[in-house]
């Protein structure tokens, strides 16, 4: 499993600004990206997936954010 943990990454900066809030992208068996806030895992995807944009991943951070956090 591929972990991407520095900010410049091409996964986690798809992610923006919500890196800087405790979201990680991390690649699994070559076929999932998973999406972690604060290490729980929000969302697990097919890489291959048509959905699977820089601006659908954003989306899900601030809908956790708001859903979760109630920020």
């Amino acid at each position: 499993m591929a972990q991407y943990t520095d900010y410049k990454s091409i996964l986690n900066a798809a992610l923006d600004k919500y890196t800087l809030q405790g979201f990680e992208l991390k690649e699994e068996a070559d076929d999932f990206i998973v999406l972690y806030h604060e290490g729980e895992e929000i969302l697990r995807t097919n890489q291959n997936s048509h959905k699977l944009t820089p601006a659908f991943l954003q989306c899900e951070c601030e809908a956790h954010i708001t859903m979760c956090h109630g920020v």
